[in-house]
């Protein structure tokens, strides 16, 4: 059986910036569950114990310690990807988003019959 985890060691000041990300309603959730991950490896929670209740890998939850533990809160956040770069500029993908907004798209198909049951036809 492999050795447990120590407790990740992570400043006040970094653990409360992690549980102000935890409390963000906008913060994606990729970076919700990391943060989740350092604020539970933090508390001396076991990886194997943190990747069960988090639904991910026990790797996972590893790498996210070695990052933070290498370069701190900055290390959670995305890095770049490898890649050809967009050649769309931010102005024509505005035009693009305008002219197939929803408000220009014929309405969706709606079920006939009594609600709750399939109906045979639709309209």
């Amino acid at each position: 059986m492999p050795k447990a985890a120590a407790a990740l060691a992570a400043s006040p000041k970094q653990l409360a910036e992690l549980h102000s990300w935890l409390r963000s309603p906008s913060l994606p959730s990729g970076l919700a569950q990391r943060a989740r991950i350092i604020t539970l490896a933090a508390d001396g929670v076991a990886n194997s114990e943190i990747a069960e209740l988090l639904g991910c890998s026990r790797q996972t939850v590893i790498t996210w310690r070695q990052r933070f533990t290498r370069s701190g809160i900055a290390g959670l956040t995305d890095r770049p990807r490898p890649g050809r770069p967009p050649t769309i500029d931010v102005h024509k993908e505005l035009e693009i988003v305008a002219v197939t907004s929803p408000a220009r798209r014929r309405p969706r198909a709606r079920p006939i019959g009594r609600p709750g049951r399939w109906a045979a036809s639709w309209a």
